[in-house]
């Protein structure tokens, strides 16, 4: 199936779900979010880039094909011939920036930390420069070229009391999988997906798989303070074999990236997805991480399952959810 036709397929069933309204509101946010990203593709921009590319790898030293850069408040071990995060944070030394802000403002006070699909450690370092020196963070990973970079990671940065680092997959429940391997390091994910997504490889490697309940009873943790998870539209499977220290953590919240495009082609209702961490007494309060910048804060459940369609164009897929956390401003619904 063309591009064109996923397009027409989705405005379809827009229209059939939600009605008129729904299918102008998204397709006027469609047209301003190509504008932006038209012009992140322009020649000029491109250029631009390699030039600030060729200029920090110029600096170097590179080494076993590294470059350590200044990220932030801490350093990072970077691999110059990875298209993907590493070339992303060597040109501009940050990434997701919304999503970056919000963490980094709800992280004081987390002592026990989740973190799935730590790749190379840009958050999961964030996680450690925010938090008290008796915090702990089980880092999960499962391709080992990204373990063994974020085990350098952190170890350039002193942390390493803070972290107990696991090659290991998350799903909703333990054994194994076949890992499905992107160009970019950052794109790896344990479902299938059909040609023409955004990622799509059929380069595989087998990989043990554990749940967070599991790997936290492995801990002898009874509840934890923040999960923070981004498993390329696994989300599903992780929530489900969290259940139990999501439901038992009083105080807790969630930082996830939603797929609902990858969601719906494995079958799971994306939906369905947030009906069950509201279920378990969360509240979301922060969708950020749209090419057009804007922020939408502490949105009412119903607001969400109505226009969840709308909600991930304008305001992005970046989603935090809270439990017995005091939220400022108001609701929108």
């Amino acid at each position: 199936m063309s591009k064109q036709q996923k397009s027409l397929k989705k405005a379809i069933n827009l229209l059939i779900k939600n009605g008129p309204l729904q299918l102008i509101e998204r397709i006027g946010i469609q047209l301003r979010r190509r504008k932006v990203l038209q012009a992140r593709a322009s020649p000029e921009h491109i250029r631009y880039e390699e030039d600030k590319f060729a200029s920090a790898v110029k600096k170097g030293p590179i080494v076993d094909g590294l470059i350590e850069c200044p990220i932030l408040d801490f350093k990072m071990k970077l691999r110059v011939t990875d298209p993907g995060l590493s070339r992303e944070l060597i040109v501009h030394g940050i990434r997701e920036e919304a999503a970056v802000r919000h963490l980094r403002r709800v992280l004081p006070g987390k002592e026990r930390i989740v973190e799935i699909g730590a790749n190379i450690g840009f958050f999961a370092l964030q996680e450690a420069v925010l938090t008290s020196e008796t915090a702990m963070i089980l880092a999960i990973e499962p391709h080992p070229d990204n373990i063994e970079l974020l085990q350098k990671n952190i170890s350039l940065n002193g942390f390493g009391p803070k972290f107990k680092v696991f090659q290991l997959a998350v799903s909703d429940k333990p054994g194994t999988a076949n890992l499905f391997v992107e160009p970019r390091s950052n794109w790896h994910h344990l479902d299938s997906f059909k040609e023409g997504q955004i990622v799509s490889s059929q380069n595989t490697i087998q990989v043990a798989v554990t749940s967070v309940d599991e790997i936290c009873r492995q801990n002898s943790w009874n509840t934890i303070d923040l999960l923070r998870m981004d498993v390329e539209g696994h989300e599903y499977a992780a929530i489900a074999g969290a259940q139990k220290m999501l439901r038992d953590s009083k105080k807790c919240s969630i930082f996830m990236e939603i797929h609902p495009d990858l969601l719906l082609e494995l079958g799971k209702d994306p939906i369905q997805l947030l009906r069950d961490i509201r279920d378990l007494g969360f509240r979301c309060s922060r969708v950020c991480g749209s090419p057009l910048n804007e922020e939408l804060e502490n949105p009412e459940w119903e607001f969400i399952f109505r226009k969840l369609n709308i909600i991930t164009a304008r305001y992005g897929t970046h989603m935090f959810f809270e439990k017995g956390e005091q939220l400022g401003g108001g609701g929108r619904g």
